[in-house]
Order: structure tokens, then sequence, then C-alpha cells
């Protein structure tokens, strides 16, 4: 008879013969200690291979300690909200809202945009030529030509605000809402304070008008597009004269400027 074949022992979970590369074979892991721990889906796996190759079940590892940090506020550093829910958060827009406005400035500059809203008073809306020029007054030629260069746009200076912008054809006639025709012979049209002039002297000289003197005993808002449509309102509205001048498009003869 032929002698027996030895044949090598195997693992007797993947059946490949001992010493070879198991790869995943979790037996010769735990044999070997290569693998020291599973998920829980392994679990009674590992607990069978432990027992196969004689290794003592390892004890369960220790859950970690539940955490005790105490998450805060990203505003006030105070737990309890999030810095949506923060107090401090909600009374800024309030504080800021409350605060009072900067200071006018102390010299003559030029304010950003087309529009501005003046306090009640008493304005001149019209050919700003005609009032300040008729005047003693250095603002026309010393501030607005001297350090504007004749510039449109919104200037202040102090308690004082005025508003020049340029007609869409320069000087004409142009008819307002209100039914007056205002003359213009510097080529723009403003929205002046009467204080920055003196009414008797302008009205000796112009009987008619060159523009309006009009009372407001509310707010009034200044506003042109740019193209020579001019417009001054009360606010709220309805508290006053409401009056347009459009310059663009207007059938009177004009110059060309």
């Amino acid at each position: 008879m032929s002698a027996a074949v030895e044949l090598a022992p195997k693992c007797p979970v993947c059946l490949l013969a001992l010493g070879q590369d198991h790869r995943m074979c979790y037996f010769e892991g735990v044999r070997t200690g290569a693998w020291n721990s599973s998920s829980e889906w392994m679990e009674e796996c590992r607990k069978t291979a432990q027992e196969m190759a004689g290794v003592e079940p390892a004890a369960p590892a220790a859950l970690p300690a539940p955490s005790t940090t105490v998450r805060k506020c990203g505003v006030c550093r105070q737990p309890g909200h999030n810095r949506k829910k923060c107090p401090q958060t909600a009374a800024a827009p309030a504080a800021a809202a409350d605060a009072p406005p900067p200071p006018p400035p102390e010299t003559w500059v030029k304010l950003p945009g087309k529009s501005y809203t003046f306090p009640p008073g008493r304005y001149y809306f019209g050919d700003i030529c005609y009032p300040l020029q008729s005047d003693a007054s250095e603002w026309y030629d010393k501030v607005w030509g001297g350090e504007f260069n004749y510039d449109e746009g919104i200037f202040q200076k102090g308690a004082i605000t005025m508003a020049v912008f340029r007609t869409a054809y320069g000087d004409g006639g142009y008819p307002g809402s209100d039914g007056h025709e205002y003359s213009v012979d510097a080529g723009v049209i403003g929205f002046v304070p009467v204080s920055m002039f003196s009414e008797t002297e302008f009205l000796a000289g112009y009987t008619s008008g060159p523009g309006r003197i009009i009372d407001y005993k509310t707010k009034v808002k200044f506003t042109t597009d740019g193209f020579g449509h001019f417009t001054v309102a009360p606010v709220p509205f309805g508290g006053g004269q409401h009056i347009e001048i459009r310059t663009a498009g207007c059938d009177e003869d004009e110059d060309e400027y």
C-alpha cells in the first residue's frame, strides 16, 4: 500500500494552509495578533476566532466619556443661544437706528447722489445764478466756481445744503408742472435755501422771478435723474407743492449749452 500523504494543516476558517497569506481571514489575524478590534457586525466572528486560536477574549473597548464642552454664543460668549439669537445682535440695529446723525461738515463738501431731503423751510427753485449773483454772496464764483469748477451736485456746509444740476439743453425757458416758466441763463436748475442770498435784493431785481421761492412746512425732497428732469416734493407726499420741470424734449426754443 502506498504511504499516506500528510496534508498540511489548514485554517479552520478560510481553509488556506497555515502560513500562507490569509488576507482577510479573521482567525489568522487573531492568532497572530494583527487584529485587535472589530466592528459590531463582526463581533461573533471575533469571539469564535479567539476561541479556535486559544486567545483570551479581549475586554470590550470602553466608550468615550460624554463631552462636557458647553457651546457658547459667538458674539457675547454666553451659553444658551447662538449668534443669531444673541440679544446683542438684535440690539445692534436698534442702536444704530437710534444713533444721532454725524455732524455736518464745517467746510463745503460735495455729497454723493442726485437727491436730498431738505428740512422744512423757505427755498428757491430755479436757475441759481439769479439769486446768488444778485447778492454779495461769495458762494457762486468763489466756492462753487473756485472749489468745485461749477460742477453739478449736492453741496453742504454746516446746516446749509444746496443742490444744482445741469439742464438737458442748457439755457432757455422751461415750463414747470405748476404753470411757471423757469428761465435758465447758466444752464442749471437748483434748489437753494433763501438764507444763502438776500431775498429782498433778488425780488427787487426780478419782478416776475426766473425761479420761485416756496415755503415748505414739512421736509422736502429734491430729485433729478441726471438727464434734465427735476422734482421737488414734500415729505410726506401731499404736504405742500409738488413741482416737476422737464428740460429734455421741451418744445420751447433753447440755446445750445
